[in-house]
């Protein structure tokens, strides 16, 4: 089962498993961001977005210009924290 909505209606369902994106900022193409490590679930600098979707996105590596085949699920990226 897959069904989207935009970020002011129900929580989106992905397979099995739900995703409330109301309360998730709605990130543009070109914003910085922090994505969320699978594998020390850390946050991590260094990335803007590069495809952006209700329900994930598409990241530009900084460092190399490079987009990653990957797509980030939106409640693994947040907007790039100010120090």
């Amino acid at each position: 089962m897959s069904t989207t909505t935009d970020r002011n209606d129900a929580p989106l369902v992905l397979g099995t498993d739900r995703v409330d994106l109301r309360d998730q900022p709605d990130l543009q193409v070109g914003d910085l961001v922090e994505v969320l490590s699978r594998f020390d679930a850390r946050w991590l600098r260094g990335f803007s977005v590069a495809v952006a979707r209700p329900e994930a996105y598409q990241l530009r590596r900084l460092s190399d210009g490079a987009v990653l085949p990957a797509w980030f699920p939106a409640d693994h990226v947040r907007p790039l924290a100010d120090d």
